[in-house]
């Protein structure tokens, strides 16, 4: 099964790339003005979109189910909230393919300024508010332990004290988050000299 897993995100990161560069093109395109550019960023256009995007997305969206169907088989919200951004991609990309259609008959209205919003779209990250919620839900112990063992938590401890965990009271080793006993040691002598 991690061969499928595998396959899934390999033809995912192929479909964002994708996703990527086909509006990057389509800026490119509505700034040419000669008629090679016009005609080569119409090859170039169909390629990607048929080429890579297309088999790109519909072998994400084959391995995915799967996946879902051999291995996740329980729907939970996280599943739920995967498919809903599948969907909105599956928009986007038939979005694209209109917009290649318009392109490849000369029939664009669109400026290259509102072209560069819409290839800036993809990339707009979603609240983090959503994901902190999301990572805490899942990984509950993830939280408690980055805390107890963050670089906050060693560097407030101060010379000669042990640098202990804010919520178990273990002692973190010396060579924790980058420094080595050594440095410590030295930093205590300067100090102690001042």
């Amino acid at each position: 099964m991690l061969w499928v897993k595998s396959l899934h995100l390999i033809f995912m990161v192929t479909w964002f790339a994708g996703l990527f560069y086909l509006p990057r093109l389509f800026v490119y395109h509505a700034q040419a003005g000669d008629r090679i550019s016009l005609e080569r960023f119409k090859v170039m256009e169909r390629k990607l979109f048929w080429g890579i995007m297309t088999p790109g997305a519909v072998l994400t969206i084959v391995f995915g189910v799967w996946l879902w169907l051999g291995w996740f088989r329980p729907a939970t919200g996280w599943l739920h909230a995967k498919i809903a951004l599948v969907a909105l991609l599956a928009g986007y990309h038939l979005w694209c393919w209109r917009l290649l259609r318009d392109f490849a008959a000369e029939r664009n209205q669109r400026s290259h300024v509102w072209l560069r919003w819409f290839n800036e779209f993809p990339t707009l990250p979603p609240r983090r508010g959503a994901s902190k919620r999301c990572c805490r839900k899942r990984f509950p112990l993830w939280e408690e332990q980055t805390r107890s063992w963050s670089l906050a938590a060693y560097r407030s401890a101060g010379p000669g004290r042990p640098a202990t965990a804010r919520t178990s009271g273990r002692a973190l080793p010396p060579g924790c988050c980058g420094r080595s006993t050594s440095s410590s040691t030295a930093m205590r002598t300067t100090s102690t000299r001042r």
